[in-house]
């Protein structure tokens, strides 16, 4: 709902709301609540109450550098860990989907 736009940046979110919202208690709500708040997508701020944070430049940018930095890593570490027989599966699957998914009329599919 945070991600989609339902809740615009800047709004107050009212916890007894969510609750009636999603049926259920206030206390499922709270914790709720704290893991957006740690995650950062919600600040609870002293007497205004929790709403919906803005979006930080610096904060994306640091996002995107750190996938930068992770991504290739991890993908290295999985292609380190694969195994022949998840080779062998996936080509095969490779291969059907490029036979289902060409037509003659494709110069790259004829053979």
């Amino acid at each position: 709902m945070i991600v989609s736009g339902e809740f615009a940046r800047g709004e107050r979110l009212q916890e007894d709301q969510l609750a009636a919202r999603f049926a259920t208690s206030i206390t499922p709500v709270r914790e709720a609540i704290k893991q957006l708040e740690a995650e950062g997508p919600l600040v609870t701020e002293p007497r205004r109450g929790v709403r919906v944070t803005s979006a930080d430049p610096e904060q994306i940018t640091g996002i995107y550098v750190s996938r930068r930095l992770i991504e290739p890593y991890t993908a290295q570490r999985a292609a380190l860990r694969v195994s022949r027989r998840d080779l062998r599966a996936r080509t095969s699957i490779s291969s059907a989907d490029s036979f289902t998914s060409c037509s003659a009329t494709r110069p790259a599919c004829r053979r």
